[in-house]
């Protein structure tokens, strides 16, 4: 099984399904297809891609037993993030390629092979002829861009992904050694800020001086959303953040990363944030806005005096807890019509966003993970809130009501969205195994219970 499954491996990381921009569009439908095709080589009694209008299909494959046994949905997306830099790859980005004991590839990691490894443990139960329980799959492609069309697809289709318990693996372990299982994440708006002048470009030389410029005036609205003590400066911002409880922050300081182990990971000596909170804290229990691209004027080679009459900006926030999305947009748009200079004009757009989730630990597919975790890795899995935000976690347990397990096994220096991304292939086949070691235990909970 180990050969082949490394080479069926690569065959699906080397489709480069990017599903920001449209230079790879076409390739998202390769994907889709190539997933369908390995899905009923496996022999999934039912496979089909549900249509989403314009956007990449919807993979959805069932083995079903024995309708009185549980259901388990697995969810992975097959889109990935642009490989840019690509300057920085040692090896090219969708030429997967074993390097020691990883493989290296744009997707290795987030979510490919995260959702391959599922796939590998359904088909060895199969072929053992000892599957326990039904089988639903829901692969996306469009997760990297928010999920867009993912929800009208679950309302069309509900009574399709009716299941007991959901297993989402798009995140990581403690270590490469250290399981862990994730009961919390943030939330998440992508803006952009879109600041302009009317009229056109201006001489810089003949009008500089009393023309507004819009990069002036971004990077004004932009200094104006944190405090000097790094705080997000919205009005009312931090006023509905949830309180965590000191039983949780002492659990959280002797079981997650470290901040040592959090300054390696970003290579600085020291990193930024709220006072009084470990880095573990601020980026999982406290909320963040980053500025994730800015654009404007001439970016060409050499030099032309222009003053642009616009410029852009792409802003993330990531939210905690009890803060609403939609809330925090609205008064953003607020906030930076407040802060936009005379003589200039600012529009935000929204185009993603979702609220934060978290998981009670003592829920009983929980502990079927757990003790599956355990059984492979030799340890008991760590609770770990993670810092990222994985929409259709919130979408799977408030739109389908299912309990969502999340369950990584990626590595916390893995490069996920940034070069050189790879998976330790030894975690990979643990995966398979802990996988299917979870899904004999959801039978078991489940004759224990009935």
């Amino acid at each position: 099984m180990y050969t082949r499954a490394l080479n069926e491996w690569k065959e699906f990381v080397r489709i480069p399904s990017v599903s920001s921009g449209s230079a790879h569009r076409s390739h998202l439908f390769d994907c889709a297809d190539w997933l369908v095709k390995h899905l009923q080589k496996m022999g999934m009694q039912r496979v089909v891609q549900l249509t989403t209008g314009v956007a990449p299909p919807v993979v959805y494959a069932e083995e079903l037993i024995d309708t009185a046994k549980p259901t388990l949905l697995i969810y992975g997306h097959y889109d990935v993030q642009p490989p840019d830099p690509l300057n920085e790859w040692e090896t090219p980005p969708f030429a997967p390629t074993v390097r020691g004991d990883y493989l290296y590839g744009r997707g290795v990691s987030d979510d490919k092979g995260q959702l391959f490894l599922h796939l590998k443990a359904v088909e060895s139960l199969m072929a053992e002829h000892r599957l326990p329980i039904n089988i639903k799959c829901l692969f996306e492609g469009e997760e990297e861009i928010g999920s867009q069309h993912l929800s009208n697809v679950l309302g069309t289709h509900q009574a399709l992904f009716k299941a007991d318990c959901a297993v989402v693996s798009d995140m990581r372990m403690l270590n490469l050694h250290q399981p862990a299982l994730t009961y919390g994440l943030r939330g998440n708006i992508h803006a952009e800020l879109l600041v302009t002048r009317h009229g056109t470009d201006l001489h810089s030389g003949v009008y500089g001086g009393i023309a507004s410029n819009p990069i002036h005036g971004l990077a004004h609205i932009i200094a104006k959303l944190h405090t000097s003590k790094g705080q997000i400066a919205l009005p009312s911002f931090y006023d509905d953040v949830f309180k965590i409880s000191a039983a949780e922050r002492t659990y959280m300081r002797k079981n997650g990363p470290s901040n040592a182990q959090l300054r390696q990971e970003i290579q600085m000596a020291d990193g930024i944030g709220e006072e009084c909170y470990t880095a573990y804290e601020r980026l999982t229990i406290r909320p963040s806005l980053t500025v994730t691209g800015i654009s404007g004027g001439y970016e060409g080679e050499g030099s032309k005096g222009v003053i642009p009459r616009q410029a852009r900006a792409k802003l993330n926030f990531r939210l905690v807890p009890h803060q609403d999305s939609n809330q925090v947009a609205q008064s953003l748009s607020r906030y930076v019509a407040q802060q936009c200079p005379s003589g200039l004009r600012v529009e935000v757009s929204v185009t993603a966003q979702s609220n934060a989730y978290q998981v009670n630990p003592d829920e009983r597919v929980f502990q079927a993970a757990s003790s599956a975790c355990q059984s492979v890795f030799g340890r008991k899995p760590v609770l770990l809130r993670s810092g990222g935000s994985i929409p259709i976690v919130s979408t799977l347990a408030g739109q389908l009501r299912l309990p969502v397990v999340m369950m990584g096994f990626a590595s916390p220096f893995d490069n996920l969205h940034a070069p050189n991304e790879r998976f330790y292939i030894p975690n990979f086949f643990r995966g398979v195994e802990t996988s299917k070691q979870f899904i004999r235990n959801l039978e078991f909970m489940h004759h224990a219970y009935h």
